[in-house]
């Protein structure tokens, strides 16, 4: 029963413009499209050969600020599981969210959210670019996908208690919105967690809505 807890609960966790747009790929898609135009969901999948599309500077900058200022998890938890397990949105349905949030995101913003997300289960967070000292473990996922997975992540939670989770950030085409997922678990049936959108306001980013939140 606490093994199946367990894989339960983390299989549910899933500057200006102009200054940043140095760190984007020349990949990024074209936004032209009138910010009118309402974007349609997609199916997102991980693909393994996708480019990182905003730079570390950015990446980190928002990370850090989220731990500096979160009162929920990261002064709860020393460990960070710094791996993706699941795609950001592993459904067409997930990204209707994006879409239906019209006043938060653009046409423009959820096209390149989509794309951004194509990455996200190769990014790896670095502990080194962290503000804060946090231990980060980077697990194989692929070993919970084979037979033995419910003694994977029994022992991930065994040797990791408590934990957080933080996923990728994937940002507005402005670089002014920002949504990442974030949970922390301390035991088969504690934890909390959700996706949760920040907006920067005067230089400073501020919770503005939050998506999918669990607590067990």
């Amino acid at each position: 029963m606490k093994t199946l807890a367990c894989l339960l609960l983390f299989l549910t966790t899933l500057s200006s413009c102009d200054k940043n747009a140095s760190l984007i790929s020349e990949e990024v898609i074209d936004t032209e499209i009138s910010n009118e135009e309402k974007p349609t969901s997609v199916n997102i999948t991980p693909d393994p050969n996708a480019k990182q599309l905003v730079g570390d500077k950015t990446i980190y900058e928002f990370i850090n600020s989220i731990i500096a200022s979160d009162t929920s998890y990261f002064n709860h938890c020393n460990t960070i599981i710094g791996r993706e397990y699941l795609p950001p949105f592993m459904y067409e349905r997930d990204s209707l969210q994006i879409v239906q949030a019209d006043s938060i995101f653009t046409k423009a913003d959820a096209d390149f959210i989509f794309k951004q997300a194509r990455y996200s289960t190769t990014f790896k967070l670095n502990e080194r670019n962290l503000a804060e000292a946090r231990t980060v473990v980077l697990p194989e996922f692929e070993e919970a996908l084979g037979e033995k997975r419910h003694k994977f992540w029994e022992r991930l939670l065994d040797e990791c208690e408590p934990y957080c989770l933080v996923s990728m950030p994937l940002f507005s085409a402005d670089f002014k919105t920002a949504m990442i997922r974030l949970s922390y678990s301390c035991g088969a049936l504690c934890g909390t967690g959700g996706l949760y959108i920040y907006r920067k306001t005067e230089g400073k980013w501020e919770l503005i809505a939050t998506w999918n939140e669990w607590v067990s």
